[in-house]
């Protein structure tokens, strides 16, 4: 579990304490909403939440979408979070959390969620451990679940979504002229 080289400095190749395993749920209207808006868009986006731990469960909820501009690849938000859960899309089914998502994203939230085909695929929760470290603890498939709130498209998420989440638009560059002018 740990090496020594002559000294008393303890180099673990893994936290010797594991944190124990989470459930997260997520109310069925958010699902069916974010099912709505990826038909709508090829773009990435995310989206805020709060959260509350009732026996165990993280309850996701409260969730709203920031100012953003997005394109296929990234997502610039204009606007800082406060909130414990990002809900984050990677269109065309890229299912794992890029460099970039755990430099910025998953370092600046408690729970960070991926959502991917239709799906809420995988997260992290960034957690101290006992040993002082924080670490990534994985949130697979299997620890996320759907609760039963209504069943229905949250209209309000949807406008949120058309007023805050902006595609962003790049210029083509005329090089002729550029250089024309240098």
């Amino acid at each position: 579990m740990w090496d020594e080289w002559e000294t008393d400095l303890r180099i673990y190749h893994e936290c010797p304490f594991k944190s124990s395993s989470k459930i997260i749920a997520v109310p069925i209207s958010l699902l069916i909403t974010l099912r709505r808006i990826e038909r709508m868009t090829n773009n990435e986006f995310l989206m805020y939440c709060d959260c509350e731990e009732k026996e165990g469960v993280i309850i996701v909820n409260n969730c709203h979408f920031p100012r953003q501009e997005v394109t296929t690849a990234s997502v610039d938000v204009e606007e800082p979070s406060l909130k414990p859960v990002v809900i984050h899309r990677h269109p065309r089914g890229v299912h794992g959390f890029s460099g970039t998502d755990y430099e910025y994203i998953n370092a600046n939230h408690r729970i960070s969620l991926l959502f991917v085909d239709g799906k809420i695929r995988k997260g992290v929760i960034t957690e101290k451990m006992p040993c002082g470290i924080y670490m990534y603890v994985p949130i697979n498939d299997d620890d996320i679940i759907y609760i039963f709130d209504k069943i229905d498209v949250d209209e309000d998420l949807i406008k949120q979504f058309n007023e805050n989440v902006k595609v962003k638009v790049y210029h083509n560059i005329d090089y002729k002229e550029y250089y024309r002018h240098l």
